[in-house]
Parts: structure tokens; C-alpha cells; sequence
């Protein structure tokens, strides 16, 4: 629909959306003893902005080529594995996202106002886990996690880096050793 807005400019107002994705998971068993696997999955979208209100007497609107774009990717590995009598399960994974609020044509009363951001995030850690076989009543089991992350904003005009600068990153990583002892056949304790 062509009208105009409060952004003083008389364009077409689409509110176009466009979605796409991609997905994968696949396990093989290379043996009995063992099998590995895989999940991928992307997703993208770009949204142009329409605002559905009125501001007096004509309707609320930024100006055209103004629009939101959003992506995301998630994967994993795995491997899940018999070695004699010890169970074995190791994984690695990892996710990133990015949106980008795009208003560099933005116009209020036919005056330009741009701003905008970009935002990138991202995820990535490994998880390791054995359980030996039982000894003299005690399973032995170890679990290793560890993760890091990091996200970062970007201003696209230097007149809001106020609002969206910055970057923040973290990371962690955990050992655990199990001992489940079987003090008798009727009771179990754990420590």
C-alpha cells in the first residue's frame, strides 16, 4: 500500500517478511560398541518495519528500506562409545546469533534520523563423561563441561554508541568425580 507516513514521505508500505532455515541430524553406528552423530540448523529472516498505528491524522511510520535482520545457527557433535567395560559419551556444540535493527533511512517530518545496531552472539563448550565399571562396590564416574561465550553490539551511526556499544564474554569449565558406593544390596550412598 502507498501512503504517507509521519515519517513525511509518501512510499509503499510492504511488510515484507522473508524466512528461510536448514536442518541436518544424523547418527551412524560405526560398530556396536560405538556410535557418533551430528545436528546442524540455520535460520534466517529480514522483516522491513511497518507500524499498524496512527499518530493523528496520518499513520505512524519510519520511511522506506528500513528493515530487521535476524540469523542463527546451532550444531552439535557427539560420540557415544563402549571401550571394554567403561562407557564413554563426548560431545562439542556450539550456537551464534545475529540481528541487525537497520534504520540508517529512518525520517521523522521528513527529516533523516538514522540509527540502528548490530548484534552478534555466540556459544560454544564440549561435555566429557566415563563411567568405569564397578569395582569392590564403588562406579566410578568423571564428567568435564566447559563453555565459552562472547556477544557484542555495534552502533551503525556514531550518534547512539551510547546506547549499543559494548561486548561481554564469559567463560566456564567443571570437573566432577562420582564414587557411588554400594554398601550393601539395599542401600546405596553417594558422595
Amino acid at each position: 500500500m502507498y501512503y504517507l507516513d509521519t515519517s513525511g514521505l509518501a512510499y509503499s508500505h510492504n511488510g515484507d517478511n522473508t524466512q528461510n532455515g536448514e536442518m541436518a541430524n544424523v547418527q551412524y553406528h560405526l560398530s556396536d560398541e560405538q556410535t557418533i552423530g551430528g545436528f546442524f540448523m540455520n535460520s534466517s529472516s529480514t522483516s522491513n518495519f511497518v507500524r499498524a498505528q496512527m499518530c493523528g491524522a496520518i499513520p505512524c511510520g519510519y520511511g522506506p528500506n528500513n528493515y530487521y535482520d535476524r540469523s542463527s545457527q546451532v550444531y552439535s557433535l557427539s560420540d557415544n562409545a563402549l571401550l571394554g567395560d567403561t562407557i564413554l559419551n563426548a560431545s562439542v556444540y556450539g550456537t551464534s546469533f545475529r540481528n541487525t535493527r537497520n534504520m540508517l533511512d529512518e525520517y521523522i517530518g521528513g527529516v533523516p534520523d538514522p540509527n540502528g545496531n548490530a548484534t552478534r552472539s555466540s556459544t560454544h563448550g564440549f561435555t566429557i563423561n566415563a563411567q568405569l565399571p564397578a569395582k569392590e562396590r564403588h562406579t566410578l564416574s568423571f564428567l568435564a563441561t566447559g563453555s565459552w561465550s562472547s556477544s557484542q553490539s555495534t552502533p551503525l551511526v556514531p550518534s547512539v554508541a551510547n546506547y549499543y556499544s559494548g561486548s561481554q564474554s564469559s567463560h566456564y569449565a567443571t570437573l566432577q568425580l562420582i564414587d557411588r558406593i554400594q554398601s550393601s544390596t539395599k542401600l546405596q550412598l553417594n558422595e
